[in-house]
């Protein structure tokens, strides 16, 4: 499924061999199963914050930890949106999807 290994979690293999246009990611055809296992619960943190925040809640502190987050010591106030949005749109964009 395309898991780089030359980097941490949640890099993704784009396709172009280490070296080649200064492409600094790997992939062999083996995976590790806890890689995948973290990034679909990561992905499941990120879409349930998305559909609170859509829903007009504040996120919790177990929203911020499951998006791999430290949560806020005190509200952001009115840029709270703006912020949680760039989060959340940040996090889904590693795995090439967006909320829309």
């Amino acid at each position: 499924m395309w898991a780089c290994t030359e980097h941490d979690f949640a890099c993704l293999w784009r396709g172009i061999p280490h070296g080649v246009f200064g492409s600094t990611c790997n992939w062999v055809n083996a995976e590790p199963v806890d890689w995948w296992l973290r990034a679909a619960s990561m992905i499941r943190g990120v879409v349930a914050a998305a559909h609170r925040y859509k829903e007009g809640e504040a996120l919790r502190p177990d929203d911020w930890r499951a998006m791999g987050y430290r949560p806020p010591e005190a509200p952001y106030g009115r840029g709270e949106g703006l912020l949680i949005s760039s989060v959340v749109n940040g996090e889904l964009q590693r795995y090439g999807l967006h909320v829309g």
